[in-house]
């Protein structure tokens, strides 16, 4: 008779298959990370396009005057909630000459 030979996976055939697996986590975590990053900012961008228009409305609503605060174009919107800033951070107002902006913690304007 023959011995039977145990069945099963050599060390090399595990290791091989670890380095792949590795290989493409390492390829995957910064392509996520990149895409997570980008939704990110097109959030934030909406989110000033949306609080611009509310900014704009409350303009023409008070004789071309614009809002100092947050709070003056709450009514702009569903249920007086603002856009969820998606950093975190807050959108904060600046007056300006030319009426207002706003802007999110990246930095980013409208």
């Amino acid at each position: 008779m023959m011995a039977s030979r145990e069945e099963g996976f050599t060390l090399v055939e595990l290791l091989t298959v670890l380095i792949i697996i590795a290989v493409l986590v390492a390829i995957a975590v910064p392509v996520y990370a990149a895409a997570t990053d980008n939704a990110r900012k097109r959030t934030c961008q909406a989110n000033l396009r949306t609080i611009d228009g509310a900014i704009n409305q409350y303009a023409v609503s008070s004789d071309h005057e614009f809002p100092t605060d947050m709070d003056q174009i709450k009514p702009y919107f569903k249920d007086d909630k603002l856009p969820k800033e998606p950093f975190d951070g807050n959108y904060e107002l600046d007056s300006s000459v030319n009426g207002t902006w706003c802007k999110c913690s990246l930095g980013h304007e409208y």
